[in-house]
């Protein structure tokens, strides 16, 4: 008993309400995600250091429990937030509160490998908007790769060189809800030079 009231005195909840931006309709069945602040942008999962999730209601309404203190990053899995998108918890729960969502953009393909399309499993790749957001990921056991919470801009995507050789789409027009699959990245075998000094 003595542990429960500790833990729960340590750990706070945060409950609010995802709603549609201009409707104000509820979402339902949306994960939101807090990922702690502090945690490193980088691809290494294990850099990120606590991270809390929740599915919405039919209503919009949704609880997350058992949060630590401190200050998160607040995103929801294919919507895009307008507005608040951190959040700090502090000794006590927080409530009432509002998340305004759009629709997110999304763009999904596959990286393969010059004209017999072999999949490229595990290849890096990026998508940069004309105003400077930045996403990165790899392919799939399968070499197929998604970004699925896209705001909106002109996108383009690209495998960048290494391996294998640079290939990217661009002009990729990304509006509240669009979705653009089939944008596949045909990469080449790159090449090793080789000399004396």
């Amino acid at each position: 008993l003595e542990y429960d009231q500790a833990y729960s005195e340590l750990n706070q909840s945060l409950a609010g309400r995802l709603v549609q931006q201009g409707t104000l309709n509820p979402i339902g069945g949306a994960k939101i995600t807090l990922t702690e602040a502090t945690a490193s942008d980088s691809l290494d999962e294990a850099l990120v250091t606590e991270s809390f999730d929740a599915i919405s209601l039919s209503d919009g309404s949704f609880t997350v429990q058992s949060i630590i203190p401190g200050t998160y990053n607040i995103s929801v899995d294919g919507y895009v937030l307008s507005g608040m998108t951190q959040i700090t918890v502090g000794s006590t729960d927080v409530t009432g509160l509002t998340l305004v969502a759009n629709a997110a953009g999304r763009i999904s393909g596959s990286v393969i490998l010059g004209p017999e399309g072999a999949p490229q499993p595990n290849a890096l790749v990026f998508a940069s908007s004309d105003v400077g957001n930045g996403f990165s990921t790899y392919a799939d056991d399968n070499g197929n790769y998604s970004f699925d919470s896209l705001p909106p801009g002109i996108y383009q995507v690209f495998a960048p060189a290494g391996q294998y050789t640079k290939s990217s789409v661009a002009g990729l027009n990304i509006d509240v809800g669009t979705v653009k699959s089939r944008v596949n990245l045909t990469v080449g075998v790159g090449g090793i030079l080789q000399g004396k000094c």
